[in-house]
């Protein structure tokens, strides 16, 4: 009877990075999805809050000015990796300006684009109000609207956009 031993090889846990940490607090969904201005209180209510660390590494220093000490970050969701580009979705709010930002990172963590497709700023005597459609191939198309003073809809300044997202994590406007 011949011994054979063996050796068993025990893997060395992996270590996230914290990127991937990041990126973990961002539950991926099913696309397409509809933003409205207030649908961040639901992400709010189901999705863990994003740590000071975080924000400042991965929004922050991507602002081009110091956020206020009243901001606030709310993670949403991430879409499926697309090649090596991330992308989530965030809301911010500052004063008088609250948005949904889709946002796109390389693997190494660092923002490739970003922009604001829904959400609430006040301009002047006026209030915008842009809700969004993220579809199933990543393009995004945003219809936002301007309320006047007296709370009347002001037709004229209706726009609509839309944007095209791409494998080298650029989130182009298209119209």
């Amino acid at each position: 009877m011949n011994f054979v031993p063996f050796v068993v090889q025990r893997k060395s846990p992996i270590m996230k990075s914290k990127f991937e940490y990041y990126l973990d607090k961002f539950p991926e969904i099913e696309l397409p999805i509809t933003l409205t201005e207030d649908m961040y209180v639901e992400f709010n209510k189901h999705n863990d809050v994003l740590q000071n660390e975080f924000i400042d590494e991965f929004i922050n220093a991507y602002e081009p000015n110091d956020p206020e000490d009243y901001t606030e970050v709310v993670p949403c969701l991430k879409l499926k990796k697309k090649g090596d580009i991330h992308y989530v979705l965030y809301w911010r709010a500052d004063l008088l300006n609250y948005s949904f930002i889709l946002a796109s990172y390389n693997k190494a963590g660092k923002m490739v684009d970003k922009k604001s497709i829904a959400g609430l700023e006040v301009r002047g005597n006026k209030i915008f109000r842009t809700a969004a459609v993220i579809n199933e191939d990543y393009s995004v198309v945003c219809v936002e609207g301007a309320e006047n003073e007296d709370k009347t809809f002001d037709a004229e300044a209706s726009v609509s956009r839309r944007y095209e997202t791409n494998t080298e994590g650029l989130i182009e406007q298209l119209y």
